[in-house]
């Protein structure tokens, strides 16, 4: 990268300390300058501060963690509307087949209260029949 410091103003430096990775760079931009000089100076200091860098990967922690528990939320999600799903299909068939053999019980003339008692149906749902 070609760059003239000393054409280039003390902000344009500060954001190309912040830009840089390699440390020559970063010292050759800052030489001279007693400010730029102390801004390298906490910049190599913060690389090596483990409390700082702990921070960031702490975030990145975070940020994988919350990803991963929303994946898990949205597994649970739709493991259990499959499973309600099922089950009131399930119901709702079961429902159905119940009341197709109470209507042909009634048809064949069998008590009410017998077909109460297999069904299960109550005697308000068999007379509707």
């Amino acid at each position: 990268m070609y760059y003239n410091k000393e054409e280039m103003t003390r902000e344009e430096k500060l954001l190309l300390l912040l830009a840089m990775d390699q440390l020559e760079s970063i010292e050759e931009i800052s030489k001279g300058d007693y400010v730029m000089e102390e801004v390298k100076k906490k910049l190599v200091d913060l690389t090596e501060d483990a409390n700082f860098i702990g921070l960031y990967d702490k975030e990145e922690a975070d940020r994988r963690e919350l990803y991963d528990r929303t994946r898990y939320a949205e597994k649970l999600g739709r493991e259990k509307g499959l499973e309600e799903g099922r089950k009131e299909g399930h119901d709702s068939g079961f429902k159905e087949g119940q009341l197709k053999i109470a209507r042909k019980m009634k048809e064949e003339h069998m008590d009410l209260d017998t077909i109460v008692r297999i069904t299960g149906l109550s005697m308000e749902e068999i007379e509707k029949l």
